[in-house]
């Protein structure tokens, strides 16, 4: 499985990283959202992904990704401190898959990826 991680914090990338590779999948890190689109491929079976970013925030990933992740079948997981209803909502209704709120706990993110083995 391949893992494509978008968030600006370099302590979130690296603790997610960790996490994902332990599990022996590859990743792919990405520090905003127009990152992320430029290093969403075919190859790409998850993003987790954080809303609050420079230049892109999540949901503007989710709008501008739709095409390509159902051509993909590219899953989204949702990984914020943003936890509000309607944020939740809103995440689901853009296309994401799974909302997760930070900190994220190593068991959940395993739990959720080991769901789509």
């Amino acid at each position: 499985m391949l893992v494509l991680i978008v968030d600006d914090s370099k302590t979130v990338q690296r603790i997610n990283k960790q996490i994902v590779e332990s599990l022996g999948h590859k990743t792919i890190v990405a520090s905003d959202g127009q990152e992320g689109l430029a290093s969403l491929t075919a190859e790409v079976d998850v993003v987790l992904l954080d809303v609050n970013m420079p230049i892109l925030d999540g949901f503007g990933f989710l709008e501008r990704s739709v095409r390509d992740r159902k051509k993909f079948g590219t899953k989204v997981f949702m990984c914020t401190t943003e936890g509000g209803r309607e944020e939740v909502v809103r995440a689901l209704r853009l296309g994401a898959n799974n909302y997760i709120v930070k900190p994220i706990k190593r068991e959940v993110l395993v739990e959720k990826l080991q769901g789509l083995e």
